[in-house]
């Protein structure tokens, strides 16, 4: 019994043996070629662009910066005229919005306004400020190019006392205290309605 046992278990293993000869071992080369085959797949797959995510967004103005620009005083040169005072000076005829007169916070706006003129033409200038087209006009046709041709009336005088806000005389030895010399309001006069408060003159520093 035990020997038919032992011969079974032989057959067996020799079975096995026989099968491990002759089965066919594949080619290095079909291996090589399904992994190339297998690499070229990979690299055929299209290449998707990343977004660039360090790119800062710009930053916005800060609240006060906001403010700043949004209270910067405009003007407008709406008449110059050269060699109009006797050191040839040029005189300019500025156009600004209407002036709030509640409180005296306009002679800053002023004082920022005739600043930017004098960086941009120079110290030796004289301006003369309106905050009403109509009344800069007269002023300009009588003093500028003299072609008003008649005397002004008694509403136009009372339209430049309200609306010639400041009249600024710059680098000039013939003002009256001061070589840069501002005067609020100085077709009105300390009873004048309304502006009456702010006529007088100041220097700019």
């Amino acid at each position: 019994m035990l020997k038919k046992i032992l011969w079974a278990i032989g057959a067996v293993f020799g079975l096995l043996i026989f099968l491990a000869i002759i089965t066919p071992t594949p080619p290095e080369g079909d291996l090589n070629q399904e992994e190339t085959n297998s690499s070229d797949v990979v690299s055929s797959q299209p290449v998707t662009e990343v977004a660039d995510t360090n790119e800062q967004p710009q930053p916005e103005p800060s609240s006060t910066e906001a403010n700043e620009i949004a209270k910067k005083p405009t003007y407008e040169i709406v008449y110059s005229k050269s060699n109009h005072r006797y050191d040839g000076a040029t005189a300019y005829w500025v156009l600004i919005d209407p002036v709030d007169i509640s409180s005296d916070e306009f002679k800053n706006d002023i004082a920022t306004i005739i600043r930017e003129i004098v960086t941009d033409k120079g110290s030796k200038i004289s301006l003369s400020i309106f905050d009403k087209k109509a009344s800069l006009d007269i002023n300009y046709k009588l003093y500028g190019n003299n072609s008003l041709g008649r005397a002004t009336t008694q509403a136009e005088n009372d339209e430049a006392a309200r609306h010639l806000i400041a009249m600024f005389d710059g680098d000039f030895a013939g003002n009256f205290q001061y070589e840069n010399e501002i005067s609020y309001f100085p077709s009105a006069i300390k009873s004048t309605p309304e502006v009456g408060g702010y006529v007088g003159t100041e220097e700019l520093k």
